[in-house]
């Protein structure tokens, strides 16, 4: 069997998340399906940088998932 399909994902929870000052941000994460490996959760590249001590602004936090064959899904990204 050979897989040359990439993964979808999909946002899981509102975009943008807002943070009140003195919160962490709980990462909802975003689903992912892939016809050949199911589906899961993928979290962020860069959710950890939106903590406690962070100071208020905007901040992007990125998802990424490739499968097992390499097939790279598309770039999503949330607003925090």
């Amino acid at each position: 069997v050979v897989d040359l399909d990439p993964p979808s994902l999909t946002l899981i929870g509102p975009d943008p998340i807002l943070v009140s000052c003195g919160q962490g941000f709980n990462d909802p994460g975003a689903d992912y399906i892939d016809f050949c490996e199911g589906n899961s959760v993928v979290f962020a590249n860069g959710g950890d940088a939106v903590g406690v001590e962070s100071p208020p602004g905007s901040y992007i936090v990125t998802y990424e998932y490739a499968d097992g064959s390499g097939n790279q899904g598309a770039t999503i990204q949330r607003n925090v």
